[in-house]
């Protein structure tokens, strides 16, 4: 019984925690353009996602309530703050060529969709791994 109530629980938590992502993505107005499909964000967050439901089952099997909320503001704050950096540099991309100017190419880069399909999985990926190894040193450590 216990093990379903972890399952359980996993998949509500990753829920909301998706579902906070995707308030931060409309709040803060980032989209993508029409060309993406639905394929393709399936394959660029199923990696995080599988994390989030791993870092999440290793945090409920804690019977702590400190490492859940641990878990909750690891894996919402700091994604939170490089969606609002990417907001912020797709505001300031208007602020002229820097080191190496690709204007004259004409290509019609979608940066948001490079931030919203490589570099926010990737970052997401990144600390949830460095979750998963502190939660396990923990672990090892209490023993």
């Amino acid at each position: 019984m216990q093990r379903k109530n972890i399952k359980g629980r996993v998949a509500v938590q990753v829920a909301l925690i998706v579902v906070f992502h995707l308030i931060v993505v409309w709040l803060l107005k980032i989209k993508l353009e029409e060309s993406v499909k639905l394929n393709e964000l399936i394959i660029a967050y199923l990696g995080p996602i599988i994390l989030l439901c791993t870092t999440c089952a290793m945090s409920l099997k804690k019977t702590s309530f400190i490492y859940n909320l641990f878990w909750i503001i690891v894996s919402a704050l700091p994604s939170s703050c490089i969606l609002n950096y990417f907001s912020l540099r797709d505001i300031n991309k208007d602020r002229g060529p820097g080191i190496v100017d690709l204007s004259y190419l004409d290509i019609g880069i979608d940066y948001n969709q490079i931030n919203l399909l490589f570099y926010f999985p990737l970052a997401l990926s990144i600390i949830q791994i460095i979750l998963m190894f502190g939660i396990w040193i923990i672990t090892i450590t209490k023993k």
